[in-house]
């Protein structure tokens, strides 16, 4: 902005200014050129060592990048890996947990609530207003509420484990 100023004002003094006042004649502006030739000189080296600086910087941050893309990189092969190894195990545990299930003997489930009472020998099935039967496993009369349907009690409350083998001794699983 300073050398434009200057610039400006040089060129409009020598071009419109009294003709005596006028120092460079107009339409060489030698002094002018001269004077602006020095100037570049003067000025070209401190560009020059800004841009090398520059370049420094630039290099620095570039090979700061390049070490934190190799630790990244090496840090993702790691999860990566981790995650190789854990679907393996889920997939290994999937095929476990099949071939559990294919072996166990197929549920007998009850088909109502009282049915499941009575192989508990709990007590008697106390029957809802409407017909159907609302009592819990443990014998006990369940709330009545008078828009529970019966397919979501029945799901609630018709679990059943199948017999687990017995162990060596002679004894089942859950009997300690």
């Amino acid at each position: 902005m300073i050398i434009l100023g200057w610039t400006l004002t040089w060129l409009a003094w020598n071009m419109f200014a009294p003709a005596g006042a006028r120092f460079d004649p107009a339409p060489a502006f030698v002094l002018w050129l001269f004077i602006s030739n020095l100037i570049q000189i003067l000025l070209l080296p401190l560009v020059m060592i800004g841009q090398n600086l520059q370049g420094r910087h630039s290099e620095l941050r570039a090979e700061s990048d390049f070490e934190i893309n190799q630790k990244s990189e090496v840090e993702i092969e790691t999860v990566l890996q981790h995650l190789e190894i854990q679907a393996t195990m889920l997939t290994r545990q999937g095929k476990m947990i099949a071939e559990v299930l294919r072996r166990l003997p197929e549920p007998v489930l009850p088909s109502t609530p009282c049915e499941l009472q009575q192989s508990s020998a709990a007590g008697p099935c106390v029957p809802s207003p409407g017909g159907e039967d609302r009592s819990t496993s443990w014998g006990r009369a369940a709330p009545v509420a008078p828009n529970l349907h019966s397919r979501y009690d029945r799901s609630i409350r018709v679990t059943h484990f199948p017999q687990l083998p017995p162990r060596r001794d002679g004894k089942t699983a859950l009997s300690g």
